[in-house]
């Protein structure tokens, strides 16, 4: 996240300056890559027999957060970037980082192969229910709420599944209006945001998005059920998808 700020200068997270906007960007990179050095010297303290497979797990995540990371920087520069290619990347950026997190605690509690596998597509659906849940609030939400200033995704021409929504439903006139706005180097920001806004919310694209946030929480539940333990011990995990699904920020 350190790094990702820098690629997209983001100036806030979670309401507050991001590491590059405090200390500079030398700084910003160095504190990330420590930080994936101490992850490996956290995985040095677990049992000896496990080290492989959750180091083999976490390498394999980090190279696909990063091939999901430039995939997302190489839409803002397309324009014919598809709902598919989107979930594609939103699964490599977002899904494979809460699935490999969920295979790595099953790993260490030596699950069986088919509760790991059911886990981590529990985690891989949530992780794509939370980005599109996270588009949908980067539009619609407060400062105080989000964390971070509304519309920024929009100021970076960012392809969202809202977008991406919009631009499949609309209008011949509207669909180019939104292309033009998308491309548009020296239009101000603001009147960016709102002309945008106005075509989502023509089209009634949130709801549509939303739609699709209930779907991948419901295969993510689906997942869930399948695990061979009791109820009991699914519990925080069902609290943490209905968290997910009804969050502000």
């Amino acid at each position: 996240m350190v790094h990702d700020d820098i690629m997209d200068a983001s100036p806030l997270r979670r309401g507050k300056p991001t590491v590059y906007q405090k200390f500079g960007n030398n700084k910003a990179i160095l504190s990330g890559d420590v930080m994936y050095a101490m992850a490996y010297e956290y995985l040095l303290q677990c049992e000896k027999e496990k080290i492989p497979a959750l180091t083999k797990t976490l390498t394999s995540v980090l190279i696909k957060v990063c091939e999901g990371q430039a995939l997302d920087m190489e839409f803002e520069q397309r324009n014919d970037v598809s709902i598919q290619e989107y979930i594609t990347m939103i699964s490599l950026k977002t899904g494979i980082l809460l699935a490999g997190a969920l295979k790595m605690g099953a790993i260490v509690a030596n699950a069986k192969a088919e509760d790991m596998n059911c886990l981590s597509e529990f985690g891989l659906y949530s992780g794509i229910a939370f980005q599109l849940q996270d588009d949908i609030l980067d539009c619609w939400s407060d400062l105080s709420d989000f964390g971070k200033v509304s519309g920024t995704d929009i100021a970076d021409n960012k392809k969202t599944i809202v977008y991406l929504t919009a631009l499949g439903k609309a209008d011949e006139k509207d669909r180019e209006k939104l292309l033009s706005l998308y491309n548009e180097k020296t239009i101000d920001l603001r009147k960016k945001v709102q002309e945008v806004k106005a075509i989502f919310e023509k089209y009634n694209v949130r709801e549509d998005v939303e739609k699709m946030v209930k779907q991948y929480m419901d295969m993510a539940l689906d997942s869930l059920d399948k695990i061979d333990v009791a109820e009991e011990q699914k519990a925080n995990l069902k609290i943490f998808i209905d968290k997910l699904l009804n969050r502000k920020k």
